[in-house]
C-alpha cells in the first residue's frame, strides 16, 4: 500500500471540501446580512455535514456556534415580526377612528369626538410608531381647541341671556359689568368672533339705557306739568298728563309711579266734581241774587227776603257737607 498516495488523495479531498465550505460560508453570510436566518441555518448545517465528513472539527464547532447565534437571531427576528404585526394591527384599528374623529371635529360634534379620542387613547398606549403618535397629538390639540371655543361660546351665550334679562329689568350697570368682563377676557384669548357678539350687545344695551334715561326725564317733566295743571285748576290736562306717566311707568317698570298716579287720578276726579258743584252753586246763588235784587226794585220785600233765605240755606247746606 502507498501511504503517501492515500495521504495526497485525502489532502485533495479536504482542499475541495474546504473550497466548497468557503463558497457556502459566503452564501450563508449573505443570507445572514439580508436577515434570511432560516436560509443561513440550512447552509450552516450543510457546512457542518461537509466539515464533519472531512473531520474538520474546528469548522464543525465554529459552524455550531454560528448556528446557535442564528437561532438566537431567528428568535429575535420572530419577536420583531410579531411586534411589527401588532403595531400594524394597531395602526389599522386607528385608521377608522381617525376618519370618524376628523368628521366629528369638522361638524363640531364635540361629544362624539371626545368618545373617539378616548377609544384611540387605549390603542395609542401600545403603539410605538412616532409618526402616528404625533398625528394623534395634533388631533388631541384640535379637540382641545374646539372644546375651548365651544365652552367659551356657551359661556358667552349664557352671559348674553343674563344681560338681556338685566336690560329688561333696567339693571344697566350690572349688564355693563358682565359685558366688559367678557370682552376683556376674549381680548386676552384673541377670539374676535365672540368679541363682535358682545360689542353688538353692548351697543343695544347703551341704546336701551339712553331711551330709559330719556323716558325718566319725560316723567320728571310730566310731574312738573301736573303740579302746574293742578295749581291752575287745569284738571283735565292734569289727568291726560297722569295717563302719560302711567303709560311710560308701565313701559319702563316704574311700579311705584303706577300706584301713585293711578290713585292721583281718583283724587283729581273728585276735585273736578267738587269744583263742578261749587260752580253750579255759584250759578244758582247768582241767579237767586239777581231775582232778589229785582224784587227789591219793585218793593217786594217779602219776596226778596224769601229769595235771600234760599241763598242762605244753600250756602249753609254746602258748608255742612264739608
Amino acid at each position: 500500500m502507498d501511504l503517501n498516495s492515500d495521504k495526497e488523495t485525502n489532502n485533495k479531498k479536504k482542499i475541495v471540501i474546504l473550497s466548497k465550505i468557503d463558497e457556502l460560508k459566503v452564501i450563508a453570510n449573505n443570507h445572514y446580512l439580508m436577515g434570511k436566518f432560516d436560509e443561513a441555518i440550512k447552509i450552516a448545517e450543510e457546512i457542518m455535514d461537509k466539515a464533519e465528513e472531512a473531520k474538520l472539527y474546528s469548522i464543525v464547532r465554529e459552524e455550531g456556534e454560528f448556528i446557535a447565534d442564528l437561532y438566537k437571531k431567528v428568535k429575535e427576528n420572530n419577536k420583531f415580526i410579531e411586534i411589527e404585526k401588532q403595531q400594524n394591527t394597531l395602526k389599522k384599528q386607528l385608521e377608522p377612528l381617525e376618519i370618524q374623529f376628523n368628521s366629528y371635529i369638522s361638524t363640531n360634534n364635540i361629544t362624539l369626538a371626545e368618545e373617539t379620542l378616548e377609544q384611540a387613547k387605549t390603542l395609542l398606549k401600545k403603539l410605538k410608531d412616532t409618526e402616528t403618535l404625533k398625528m394623534w397629538e395634533t388631533s388631541k390639540a384640535m379637540f382641545l381647541e374646539l372644546k375651548k371655543k365651544i365652552d367659551i361660546n356657551k359661556d358667552i351665550e349664557q352671559s348674553l341671556t343674563e344681560v338681556s334679562k338685566l336690560i329688561d329689568n333696567y339693571e344697566f350697570d350690572k349688564a355693563k359689568q358682565i359685558l366688559n368682563s367678557k370682552i376683556e377676557f376674549l381680548q386676552k384669548e384673541d377670539f374676535l368672533d365672540y368679541q363682535q357678539k358682545l360689542k353688538i350687545k353692548m351697543k343695544s344695551l347703551i341704546d336701551a339705557e339712553d331711551k330709559y334715561l330719556k323716558l325718566e326725564e319725560d316723567l320728571k317733566d310730566l310731574e312738573s306739568e301736573i303740579k302746574q295743571n293742578v295749581s291752575q285748576n287745569q284738571f283735565e290736562q292734569a289727568i291726560n298728563n297722569i295717563k302719560k306717566i302711567v303709560k311710560i311707568s308701565r313701559f319702563i317698570g316704574k311700579n311705584h309711579y303706577l300706584k301713585k298716579y293711578t290713585e292721583y287720578i281718583d283724587i283729581i276726579e273728585n276735585k273736578i266734581r267738587e269744583v263742578s258743584k261749587i260752580e253750579e252753586l255759584k250759578i244758582r246763588v247768582t241767579t237767586l241774587n239777581v231775582q232778589g235784587i229785582e224784587a227789591l226794585k219793585y218793593d217786594d220785600y217779602s219776596g226778596a227776603l224769601e229769595i235771600f233765605k234760599k241763598i242762605l240755606n244753600q250756602l249753609k247746606a254746602e258748608i255742612n257737607k264739608k
